[in-house]
């Protein structure tokens, strides 16, 4: 709804928060109109715990939860996407390598919608050096529905591409870094979306690391 792309006529519209509701107020002489709008939460939020308080002890690991896109184990389809193609994703990952070097004192989990980028030749080199990382671990326990939220209640900080999970963990005040630039783009996510409190949109490594400090 804080797209202008995108417009739509509706009887009721529910919206994630009291804030989004007064962003379409805004909206509705441009492109967007409801009668009733109607603020909610947002579906899966429910699942998360208030955050974890972070010790400040250098003797406690801190740990970090990161969320990567899914791979498609497909080479003709992700060739054709802009985004959710191989290069990227391959470059997200090199920039969690770094991040494991850098801060040697934090666990790095890292847990994907699926994992087959670990079946796809291309990436091999990458899960080779990630299995080499002692910080990094790969999450792949998908038995459990809701588990991923669990990892949430559990985390420091959540690094993220941008990804659904992401807006529920901001609504329930954690700390979120959403990694917005990639081989092809310098941003994407941080031109559509509302100013909030609580996330921090990174446009390079440089940004990236300096928002791990905490």
């Amino acid at each position: 709804p804080f797209n202008n792309d995108y417009g739509y006529i509706v009887d009721t519209s529910f919206v994630a928060s009291k804030y989004i509701s007064s962003i379409i107020q805004q909206k509705r002489k441009n492109s967007i109109y409801a009668t009733n709008i109607i603020p909610m939460g947002l579906l899966r939020s429910d699942k998360l715990k208030k955050p974890r308080r972070t010790i400040s002890n250098h003797l406690v690991r801190k740990q970090v939860l990161v969320f990567d896109y899914h791979v498609e184990n497909n080479f003709n389809y992700q060739s054709n996407e802009c985004l959710l193609n191989w290069t990227n994703d391959h470059f997200f990952r090199k920039e969690i390598i770094k991040l494991a070097k850098d801060f040697k004192d934090y666990d790095f989990i890292v847990r994907g919608k699926n994992d087959e980028w670990t079946k796809i030749e291309y990436f091999h080199d990458i899960l080779d050096e990630w299995n080499n990382t002692p910080n990094i671990s790969i999450d792949t326990d998908y038995s459990e529905f809701y588990w991923s939220y669990e990892l949430c209640n559990n985390s420091d900080l959540i690094i993220a591409r941008y990804t659904s999970i992401a807006d529920e963990c901001i609504s329930k005040g954690f700390e979120v870094i959403i990694h917005d630039y990639g081989i092809n783009y310098l941003y994407y996510m941080r031109e559509i979306y509302p100013e909030i409190s609580g996330i921090n949109f990174c446009h390079s490594y440089k940004e990236l690391k300096n928002f791990v400090k905490f």
